[in-house]
């Protein structure tokens, strides 16, 4: 591809980082963010991402008990096993 190509492509500002429109807030205490702020403070960084391992362990922990209540439930229910003798 050709210089000419590439610029026909680009167009004639090139390739941007999208803004931030106005409204954007820290999602751990919803102070305003700046363009390229994704949470206001260190303090915030760390709130979300104590947030994020605490969903993540709730996850496993249900998981976790939802495996448990199968295995009861097929200990306590057990099926009929067929015959092997051919």
């Amino acid at each position: 591809m050709s210089v000419d190509e590439t610029s026909l492509l680009m167009g004639p500002e090139g390739a941007r980082a999208p803004v931030a429109g106005p409204g954007r807030e820290c999602p751990g205490c919803g102070a305003p963010l700046t363009e390229r702020q994704k949470v206001c403070s260190g303090k915030c960084r760390a709130k979300l991402s104590r947030q994020r391992k605490a969903d993540e362990l709730r996850s496993l922990l249900l998981n976790a008990r939802r495996a448990l209540d199968a295995a009861i439930a097929a200990v306590s229910n057990p099926t009929p096993r067929q015959d092997r003798r051919v």
